[in-house]
């Protein structure tokens, strides 16, 4: 699939989770992931249950920022290649939330962003946001 960052056609760092179109952001998407829904103003998010996968190309390992754009109830946890790099409360109205992620979690090619919520829990997200730290 497309990188986040190398060469013409690469996804410039943004991950549309929530796309109206169902199929217009399949590529990066593993399993986990309901249908898109309106979750806000002219947005659509897709719900997950438990645990959902992204999975992202980059050229060469880099340190990240890394941004959740996201509302619900309970805990998102966030982990980068099986190892936890962040967990934040969700709120009622879509918010932002963001981890520095180094370097030395991610890998050159695939990478697997695991997001995971109790089961009683809920959370829609809307995109992910990867940017390099200058």
């Amino acid at each position: 699939g497309p990188y986040l960052f190398y060469r013409q056609n690469n996804l410039g760092g943004v991950i549309e989770i929530g796309a109206a179109d169902p199929d217009a952001d399949q590529g990066p998407l593993a399993e986990g992931w309901s249908l898109p829904r309106p979750c806000g103003d002219a947005t659509y998010c897709r719900a997950i249950s438990g645990r959902a996968r992204v999975l992202v190309a980059l050229d060469v390992p880099q340190t990240l920022d890394v941004a959740v754009r996201a509302v619900g109830s309970g805990t998102l946890s966030m982990a980068i290649n099986g190892t936890d790099v962040a967990q934040w409360p969700l709120t009622a109205q879509l918010a932002d939330w963001r981890v520095r992620v180094p370097a030395d979690r991610f890998r050159r090619e695939l990478n697997e962003v695991t997001l995971t919520i109790a089961p009683t829990d809920t959370c829609l997200i809307d995109r992910l946001v990867f940017q390099r730290v200058k």
